[in-house]
């Protein structure tokens, strides 16, 4: 023997000389790959006077055993490893007539259902989810069992959207159902925004295709009455010609250039800086200077301020076009007063601007941020206006609506910018 498995053979003999009934597995032999697993067991040889006279060594070779339990417990861990580090929840569950209890399941399905690992295992359905959800689960899994078929559902959770996936495991002494549960919270969220950009596209092509050909055949139409007036010589009728044409090709020119600016909303971004709510008003406001003492327009300013992290070009937009917006729209005869606000509502700051104008039915509501929706065929403007301030809001992880009571009852338009409103500063005196 090599002296160190000498060192063991002479312990155990000794064990064994001093009374130790025992069974040991060890290996011996020459270099790692020569050495040899044994299961020994080692009793006394007792003399007539009850003394110990020798030892009897049985050894058992093992090494294939070996082998074999070293591999389990290498699947065993490899199989623990890939639960652990799983980015999906994974789980296995037994299933019974009255209950389904969780078994085995990866770390994130620990940190979803926020119990630690030595609280998880064991536990029902009915002990860590509400009691319908529980009993709806336990039927899934009940039919898994029964069918022998894998599931395929979606299902929410928490205000999240879920895609378990579960498929039997057969076993002749238990009824077991592993699966995989996929937040799919985010793709269900991209698909609605893609279906939502496809909507607008195909509205964008049917809708210039629409409001692209009118001037045109306008101006088509004049230029033949304009090669007539010019045979006659009736300078009256070639001015009028001409000033059809020049509002013709300038509604094209207004389309073209909202068109372009709307689509930069998504392409194109100065780098983003730290703005106060106040700068950008007060940069707004004089903007539009000349515009609002004209019409004595009223502005009420937010009490408090707040301060913005983003493109401030795009920031500013959003109240530009509102607060122009609340002007075009006033009421004839009524100098216009137009509110500008923030509160926090469920722990979001809402930003609104309120005005005192025409009003804005409720069945319009919606439709007033499709592109090219204009509610006045008559104002100025080709209705681009509102869908450029909501693309510049969702850049910005937000949402926009418009509430208003109906017809001449003013319009109080409110958005949130989750990803733009990084703190709030102290009220304003």
């Amino acid at each position: 023997m090599t002296p160190d498995d000498a060192a063991v053979a002479k312990s155990s003999l000794e064990r064994a000389m001093n009374g130790e009934v025992f069974v040991f597995e060890e290996e011996f032999g020459g270099d790692d790959r020569d050495r040899t697993w044994f299961e020994i067991s080692q009793n006394q040889i007792m003399a007539d006077d009850g003394s110990i006279s020798g030892v009897a060594v049985f050894a058992i070779e093992t090494t294939e055993r070996r082998r074999l339990i070293n591999a389990l417990q290498e699947t065993n861990e490899l199989f623990d490893l890939f639960l652990l580090h799983s980015p999906i929840y994974a789980f296995i569950k037994e299933v019974t007539a009255t209950e389904s209890r969780v078994l085995r399941f990866s770390r994130n399905y620990e940190t979803w259902i926020g119990l630690p690992s030595s609280e998880l295992i064991g536990r029902s359905m009915a002990d860590l989810f509400p009691a319908e959800l529980a009993r709806r689960i336990h039927e899934e899994d009940r039919g898994v069992v029964s069918s022998g078929e894998v599931l395929h559902i979606e299902e929410e959770v928490g205000g999240r959207l879920y895609n378990p996936i579960n498929f039997p495991i057969i076993k002749e002494d238990a009824s077991l159902v592993a699966g995989y549960t996929i937040d799919i919270t985010e793709s269900r969220q991209a698909e609605k925004e893609l279906k939502k950009k496809n909507a607008e596209i195909e509205q964008f092509i049917y809708t210039v295709s629409h409001d692209l050909r009118s001037p045109l055949v306008t101006v088509k139409t004049f230029l033949g009455y304009l090669e007539c007036d010019l045979t006659t010589g009736d300078q009256e009728r070639i001015t009028q010609d001409l000033q059809f044409m020049h509002g013709a090709t300038d509604k094209m020119k207004m389309l073209l250039d909202e068109l372009l600016e709307l689509s930069r909303v998504d392409r194109t971004e100065t780098a983003p800086s730290r703005v106060s709510l106040r700068e950008i008003l007060d940069g707004v406001l004089g903007d539009l200077a000349g515009v609002i003492s004209e019409r004595g327009v009223a502005i009420h300013l937010p009490d408090r301020d707040l301060m913005l992290y983003g493109d401030r070009l795009r920031l500013s937009q959003i109240w530009q076009n509102l607060i122009e917006n609340a002007i075009k729209y006033s009421l004839d005869g009524t100098p216009p007063l137009i509110e500008l606000g923030l509160q926090q509502e469920n722990g979001e700051t809402v930003f609104y601007v309120r005005d005192t104008g025409i009003g804005i039915d409720p069945q319009y509501h919606h439709k007033v941020f499709g592109i090219f929706e204009k509610l006045d065929p008559k104002s100025s403007g080709v209705g681009l206006g509102l869908p450029m301030i909501q693309r510049i809001v969702e850049k910005y992880g937000g949402t926009i609506w418009v509430e208003s009571a109906g017809t001449g009852r003013g319009s109080c338009f409110r958005f949130t910018l989750p990803r733009a409103a990084i703190e709030r500063t102290e009220e304003l005196s």
